[in-house]
């Protein structure tokens, strides 16, 4: 298992820049629907 971790982090952190800031928007973007989504439907919003 350390020697599947090992490469694992040395194939991320081999990634370029821009990969890093696609999945920052892609996380942001979810976590605005989710958050969003989640503010509307909640059963403490409905009181």
């Amino acid at each position: 298992p350390i020697a599947s971790t090992l490469f694992c982090a040395y194939l991320i952190f081999g990634l370029p820049a821009d990969t890093y800031a696609l999945f920052a928007v892609w996380v942001g973007a979810a976590a605005l629907l989710y958050f969003g989504y989640s503010m509307r439907r909640s059963a403490l919003a409905q009181r």
